[in-house]
Formats: C-alpha cells, structure tokens, sequence
C-alpha cells in the first residue's frame, strides 16, 4: 500500500499590520503518515506535544481535513492508517490544528490520485481553516493571503533565515 508522508511547519500569523492576512513558517513541525487499508477501518495514532488532546476518530482535525476534501470529490477510500508526530505545540497560536487539516487535505488530494491541482487544493485548506496559516504553512517562509469568496489569493515574499524565541506560559 502506498504510503504518504507529510511534513508541515508551524506557523506565526498576524505580524504587524497583517492582521489575518501574513504569515510566516517556524522550524517547529508536524508529520502526518497516512496510508490506505484494505479493510473499513480508522486506526489513528498521536505522539508528541498535545498527546491525548484529540480523539483517535473521524474527530481529529487530521480526518475534518480529510472529510471536507472528500465530500467535495463525493468519494473517499475504505480504511485509512493515520500516524501523527507532532511537534507544535497546542493553544500556542503556532497553527497546530490548522497544520493538521491542511496534511488532511494534502494527503487526501494525493490517495485520490490528485483529482485538484495545486491551486485549488491550497484553496480547499484555506477554506477550511484559516488562510494565512493555511498558506505559510504550505509554503513556508513568509506569506500573504487572502480568501476571498471562493478565490484565495496568495504570495510567498523572501525572507532571511532567522532565529525567532517563543515564550508559552
């Protein structure tokens, strides 16, 4: 069975001015394995910061990423294996949980034999959670975007490799 592997970095929104609309990648990441099973069955495994915060269900933010690609398509595959390595840490403002749907909706594009191009899969994320982490998470670095109705737009601006503290309480 194939296997998909997917690697997504955190994620500082709301720099300066750009209020829901910047957002700049942070060397904090999350992987996301999923491969399919020949079976009807959800095994969904989570190690990492934020153990035990989720369900292992169709209610971890990894499967809502998926399910919203797959209603779209208005098809999805029998069983799925997810394993989760996370290394975002929760309720930090690092784009965790958004991290987490957009690997739903990478990896679902791609078991569907990616049925949506690039575009149109960033918008799906985008969609579902919140475009600016959506974006920089996609694309790293620093990023502007923008969804607007059903179009996003976006752009990835260069930036310096830098070193960035982060105090959580």
């Amino acid at each position: 069975m194939q296997k998909i592997r997917i690697r997504l970095p955190a994620t500082l929104t709301n720099i300066g001015p750009g209020l829901n609309s910047l957002g700049l990648a942070v060397g904090l990441y999350t992987t996301v394995e999923i491969s399919q099973r020949t079976d009807t069955q959800l095994e969904l495994s989570f190690t990492g910061e934020g153990v035990g915060s989720y369900p292992s269900s169709l209610h971890h933010p990894v499967m809502l990423g998926m399910s919203r690609f797959f209603q779209r398509l208005e098809k999805a595959p029998l069983g799925l294996t997810i394993r989760v390595e996370n290394g975002i840490p929760l309720a930090s403002g690092l784009g965790a949980e958004v991290a987490f749907m957009v690997a739903g909706v990478l990896a679902a594009n791609d078991i569907m034999g990616f049925p949506f191009k690039r575009d149109e899969a960033y918008r799906i994320a985008a969609q579902i959670s919140r475009a600016d982490h959506a974006v920089a998470s996609l694309n790293g670095g620093l990023t502007a975007a923008l969804l607007e109705g059903e179009r996003l737009h976006y752009r990835q601006m260069p930036v310096e490799s830098m070193r960035v503290a982060i105090a959580l309480d």
